[in-house]
């Protein structure tokens, strides 16, 4: 639209259009541009921006160019912009067409980690997370078809295995997911050696009650004999 502006004795007409053309460049700024004047007094440009139509409470003078990036805008918030154009003597022109946008959120990111990543089984996890950007929700995956939906969890690894664990957060913005591949290595606990006997005059009958993953026997029966089968005979 036509302004009148009024310096160093001169009056003159500028115009001043402003388009908005691009709202992201990434969240938290907006890109605005305007068609300069032709004016040879005119010397620079004013961006006028705030939370409210028509009642601007940031100035920032420009130079002369006709595009500029206003930064560190609150995600989520819509702003209104205008643009004025002044001569060598300050003085201000009205203010142009407004235009507004609303500033989108950015994607969140985030990182896990751990306090412990091997031990025996049952070995106790606890998992934290980093994030940046507006989080809403957590979603866990511990490789053991368990999860979780709080930010920094703990977990048991009941039994020994490689483990992969991955971590989605999610907000306004969008979704990202994080993964570790074998982050979690448990280990299965030695076997515990146990046995009990019966006794029929001079014949034993004996049986193992070991526990935990077992590959071989080796019974001794205290005299040099021996035996490997798993539940062996003797007689004394």
């Amino acid at each position: 639209m036509a302004r009148r502006m009024t310096g160093s004795g001169t009056s003159f007409t500028i115009l001043v259009t402003l388009a908005l053309l691009a709202v992201r460049a990434f969240a938290g700024q907006a890109t605005l541009a305007w068609d300069p004047s032709t004016d040879p007094a005119v010397t620079g440009y004013s961006v006028h921006y705030g939370l409210a139509s028509r009642s601007y409470s940031t100035k920032l003078d420009v130079g002369k160019q006709s595009t500029y990036t206003v930064v560190n805008l609150q995600e989520g918030k819509t702003y209104y912009y205008a643009v004025s154009a002044r001569d060598a003597a300050g003085n201000q022109s009205a203010f142009s067409n407004e235009a507004s946008s609303t500033v989108p959120y950015a994607a969140p990111s985030a990182t896990l980690g751990a306090n412990v990543t091997s031990g025996l089984a049952p070995l106790a996890v606890a998992f934290t997370s980093t994030v940046t950007g507006t989080v809403s929700s957590y979603s866990w995956n511990f490789g053991d078809g368990t999860g979780s939906t709080v930010q920094n969890p703990t977990h048991s690894y009941a039994a020994g295995g490689p483990y992969s664990v991955s971590l989605t957060v999610s907000g306004p913005g969008g979704s990202k997911t994080v993964s570790k591949a074998n982050y979690i290595t448990a280990s299965a606990p030695p076997p515990v050696a146990n046995f009990t006997s019966t006794i029929s005059g001079l014949a034993v009958s004996f049986s193992s009650t070991s526990t935990g993953s077992i590959s071989a026997y080796s019974w001794n029966f205290g005299n040099g004999a021996t035996s490997t089968f798993q539940n062996p005979s003797y007689a004394y």
